[in-house]
C-alpha cells in the first residue's frame, strides 16, 4: 500500500508543475488512479472540450509521464 502512495505523490507533484499552463488557459488535469502501473488522468474545465488536448496535449503529457517514471506502463486519458 505504500507503494501505490508514493507513485500517487510523484504523479501528483508532477502535475501540479505543469498545471498553471493548463490553468492559465482554464483548464486542469487530475490523477484519477494508478492501477498496476497504469496512470489514469481526467481533465477538466476548458480542457475537456479543446481539440488540442487529444492531439497533443495528452499525448506530450503521456510521454513526460513516461519518461520522468520509467515504471508507469501506460498513461490513459478519462475525459469524457
Amino acid at each position: 500500500m505504500g507503494e501505490v502512495l508514493s507513485k500517487e505523490k510523484l504523479i501528483r507533484e508532477f502535475l501540479e508543475s505543469v498545471k498553471p499552463a493548463l490553468l492559465r488557459h482554464e483548464g486542469d488535469v487530475e490523477l484519477h488512479k494508478i492501477e498496476d502501473n497504469i496512470v489514469y488522468l481526467k481533465f477538466n474545465g476548458a480542457c475537456v472540450d479543446c481539440n488540442v488536448r487529444p492531439e497533443s496535449m495528452f499525448p506530450m503529457l503521456k510521454m513526460m509521464l513516461m519518461n520522468k517514471f520509467p515504471w508507469v506502463k501506460d498513461v490513459i486519458d478519462l475525459t469524457v
